[in-house]
C-alpha cells in the first residue's frame, strides 16, 4: 500500500484498522558482534558472555508495534497525531511536511528481562548488552516491514525523552495513542515515565529526504551510540 493510498484512508476515516503487530521477530543476535563491543577483555569473560548469548536465544522475544497516524499541526509547537497531543516544536518541525506518521512501540520482551533479572555480577551486566541487542533488533524489524510494506526509501524518528525538545513526560499522550499496542506487546508505562520491561522504546517514524537523529541535538560525550555529529541546541 502507498503513502496516497494511506492518505485517503484517512479521509474516510478507515486508519483505525492501520495497526500492526510483529511477534514473530527471530533473536539472531551475532555474538562476534556483541563481543566487539566489550573491547579488549579475557578469554574467561568471552566464554561466558558467548553462553549467556546462547541463553538468551532460547529466551528472547522481541516484539514490536505500530499503527499509522494523521498529523495535524495546531500551531508551531503542537502537533495531534490522531487524537493525542503533542508539545514539542522539534517534532512539529519534523512532522511539518507530513500528513502521516508512524507511531510505534518496540521492546526486548519480558522473557529475556525476566531472565536476565536472574543473573547476578559480571553475568547481569553482560546480559544488558544482549538485551539492548534484542530492542535494536526489534527496531530494524519495524523499520524495515514499514518500508517495505508502504513503499518508503527512508525513515527517521523521533523519540520522547531522548532529547530536552521532547521531554519524556510526553510518554503519557503516546501510550494514550497507542493504547492497546503496548499492553500486547508487554510494555507498561511506569509512574515515571519510564517503562518496563526497562528495554523497551516508543517513538514516531515518518519519511525523509535527509536522515535526522537525535544525536544531532544531544550533547552526551562520549557515547557508544552515537550515529552523526552533534550540532548544537535545537533552534526554531
Amino acid at each position: 500500500m502507498s503513502l496516497a493510498q494511506l492518505s485517503l484512508a484517512a479521509e474516510l476515516g478507515e486508519l483505525d484498522s492501520f495497526s500492526f503487530i510483529l511477534d514473530k521477530i527471530e533473536a539472531a543476535i551475532d555474538p562476534d558482534i556483541l563481543i566487539s563491543k566489550l573491547g579488549p577483555c579475557s578469554k574467561r569473560v568471552k566464554n561466558l558472555f558467548t553462553s549467556l548469548i546462547d541463553e538468551a536465544a532460547e529466551t528472547a522475544k522481541p516484539r514490536a508495534a505500530f499503527k499509522v497516524c494523521r498529523v495535524s499541526r495546531l500551531d508551531d509547537s503542537q502537533t495531534c497525531l490522531d487524537q493525542s497531543l503533542f508539545k514539542s516544536r522539534l517534532l512539529n518541525f519534523n512532522l511539518s511536511k507530513h500528513e502521516l506518521a508512524f507511531a510505534y512501540v518496540a521492546t526486548e520482551g519480558a522473557e529475556l528481562s525476566g531472565w536476565a533479572a536472574k543473573l547476578s555480577g559480571a553475568g547481569r551486566a553482560l546480559a544488558w548488552y544482549i538485551r539492548y541487542a534484542a530492542l535494536k533488533l526489534a527496531e530494524k524489524k519495524l523499520n524495515s516491514f514499514i518500508k517495505s510494506s508502504f513503499g518508503l526509501k527512508q525513515l527517521s524518528s523521533m523519540n520522547p525523552g531522548a532529547l530536552a525538545a521532547w521531554t519524556r513526560e510526553e510518554q503519557r499522550p503516546m501510550f494514550a495513542l497507542l493504547n492497546p499496542l503496548p499492553e500486547i506487546i508487554g510494555v507498561e508505562l511506569r509512574p515515571n515515565f519510564w517503562m518496563s520491561p526497562d528495554l523497551a522504546s516508543t517513538g514516531i517514524l515518518f519519511e525523509t529526504e535527509h536522515k535526522f537523529y537525535n544525536c544531532q541535538y544531544c550533547p552526551l560525550s562520549p557515547c557508544e551510540h552515537r550515529k552523526t555529529a552533534y550540532l548544537g541546541p535545537w533552534e526554531n
